[in-house]
C-alpha cells in the first residue's frame, strides 16, 4: 500500500514528492502496475495475502496427499503409517470437518480481538488454511455426496480458484481504499494533480476487469486486478462467444465470432481439463 501522508517537513513525511513524476513513478508503475497494494509500505504483506498463501498451499499440499493415499489404494496397500485417511470408529473423517473447524475459531479471534503485527499474519494464515481445506472438498458438502474423485469432484478445483481471485481482490480493493484515505494531506498539498492520479490508478487497476468479466473471463478480471497487465491483455483481446460482449458486439457470422469460437472451442476446454486434472487429479472413470 501506499506510505501515507506526504508533504512538508511539518507533517512528518519521509517521502519526497518534489516531483510530480517521482509521485507518479513510484504509485501508478510500482503500486498500481506491479505489486497493486498487495504490500504494505514497510515491505510486509497485507493480511490478506497471507490468507491467499494458507489457502493455495494448504490447497496444493492437501491435493499431493489425498492423490498419494489415492495411489496406493489403487494399489491394494492399505493405507499406514501417518499419510492416510482418518478414520474414527468406522467414520471417515473428511478434511473439510477441520477446515470448517480452523475457519470458526478463528474466525471467533479475529472479531474478539483487535490483533496487529505477527499475532494478525499469524491468524489470517490459520484462515487461510481452514478455507482451503474446506473448499478443496467444496463438490462434497455442495453436493452432499462423496464425489471427490468424481467428475463432478472437479469443481472442487474451481472452487478454490475462485476463492484464491477473490481473495486477491479484496485484498487489493481494500489496499486501495486505504490509499485513497490516506492521500487526503497529498490532496491538501498538491491539489487536483493527486486527485487525477488516484482517479487513474482506480480506472487502471477495476475497468480492465470488469471488460474481462463481461467478455465471459471472470478468472483473467480476477487475476487482472492482482497484476493489472493480465487485466489489460484480457480486456483487449477477443470474448467468449457466449459472452454479453460477443452477443452485443459481435455479429453471429462475423470474422471475431468465427475467430473466437475457434478459439474458446474444444481445444481450448480440453486444455482446462487438463490443466484440472494435472492439479487436482483425474477423475475417476465411470
Amino acid at each position: 500500500m501506499y506510505a501515507g501522508p506526504i508533504g512538508a517537513a511539518d507533517t512528518g513525511s519521509l517521502i519526497d514528492i518534489s516531483t510530480p513524476w517521482n509521485l507518479t513513478r513510484t504509485y501508478v508503475v510500482n503500486e498500481v502496475l506491479l505489486s497493486n497494494n498487495l504490500v504494505n509500505s514497510d515491505g510486509t504483506l497485507t493480511p490478506l495475502i497471507y490468507s491467499f498463501i494458507g489457502i493455495l498451499l494448504t490447497f496444493l499440499i492437501t491435493r499431493g496427499i489425498t492423490r498419494f493415499i489415492r495411489r496406493r489404494s489403487g494399489d491394494g496397500q492399505e493405507s499406514s503409517g501417518p499419510v492416510r485417511d482418518i478414520v474414527v470408529n468406522g467414520v471417515h473423517i473428511h478434511h473439510q470437518v477441520f477446515g470448517i473447524i480452523l475457519m470458526t475459531m478463528t474466525s471467533l479471534v479475529l472479531v474478539g480481538f483487535s490483533l496487529g503485527g505477527s499475532a494478525l499474519a499469524v491468524m489470517a494464515t490459520v484462515l487461510g488454511i481452514g478455507i482451503g481445506l474446506a473448499f478443496d472438498e467444496f463438490a462434497l458438502w455442495f453436493y452432499l455426496d462423496d464425489v471427490y474423485w468424481g467428475a463432478k469432484g472437479q469443481q472442487s478445483v474451481d472452487a478454490v480458484a475462485i476463492v484464491l481471485v477473490l481473495t486477491g481482490v479484496v485484498a487489493v480493493t481494500a489496499g486501495t481504499v486505504t490509499d485513497i484515505v490516506d492521500a487526503e494531506p497529498l490532496v491538501q498539498l498538491l491539489g487536483s494533480e493527486v486527485t487525477w492520479l488516484l482517479v487513474a490508478a482506480v480506472v487502471l487497476t477495476f475497468v480492465p476487469p470488469m471488460v474481462c468479466l463481461v467478455k465471459g473471463k471472470p478468472i483473467t478480471g480476477g487475476v487482472g486486478v492482482l497484476y493489472v497487465p493480465l487485466g489489460l491483455v484480457g480486456a483487449i483481446r477477443l470474448a467468449k462467444p457466449g459472452s454479453w460482449w460477443a452477443r452485443h458486439f459481435y455479429a453471429p457470422q462475423s470474422k471475431r465470432m468465427t475467430r473466437s469460437r475457434r478459439r474458446f472451442g474444444e481445444r481450448y476446454r480440453n486444455r482446462w481439463d487438463r490443466i484440472r486434472q494435472l492439479v487436482g487429479g483425474a477423475p475417476t472413470a465411470n
